[in-house]
């Protein structure tokens, strides 16, 4: 409860010092309806979206040496943060990553949803990056091809941990 109430006071302190709310003395409560409500959360055009999720990349990249052995980091693979498919107004997830092919031939591929600008928020690119990209799930197969102990059908076949049953 008290890690609670302390993670509170630090998002209404963070709000205060960004000028999202007036008073540090606002409830957690309101806080996060103002930051919720507040346009600078979201992004105007598409692009921006788009451009906002490529500086995330070349913000993380570096920093990824302080957590991860050099070994397995694989930043010289080259993929790409691109739109997908999903027409406006139409559901579909936020962003998704999508594995290169087996043979190499084909990197792998970034996909965000820049159409949806009300749910694409700007708080969230750095969450989603983290998961979809690097590290994430582009770190997780580059551990995957790399290991050869695993069974070839594992490695070009299976996406994820449970993904088994769909390659059989």
């Amino acid at each position: 409860f008290q890690s609670m109430e302390k993670s509170q006071k630090r998002l209404v302190e963070l709000a205060k010092e960004l000028d999202l709310i007036s008073s540090i003395e606002e409830p957690a409560s309101q806080t996060i309806k103002r930051i919720n409500d507040s346009p600078r959360m979201y992004f105007k055009y598409s692009h921006e979206i788009l451009e906002q999720f490529n500086q995330e990349l070349e913000n993380i990249k570096p920093r990824l040496r302080m957590i991860f052995e050099d070994d397995i980091l694989t930043l010289d693979k080259v993929f790409s943060v691109q739109p997908h498919g999903i027409a406006q107004g139409q559901p579909g997830g936020l962003a998704y990553y999508s594995y290169g092919s087996a043979d190499g031939r084909r990197n792998g591929a970034f996909y965000v949803n820049s159409h949806n600008l009300n749910a694409m928020t700007k708080d969230i690119v750095t969450t989603i990056t983290l998961h979809e990209a690097i590290p994430g799930h582009h770190l997780q197969n580059a551990v995957i091809e790399a290991d050869q102990d695993l069974p070839k059908f594992i490695t070009q076949y299976v996406g994820l941990p449970g993904d088994l049953s769909s390659a059989i």
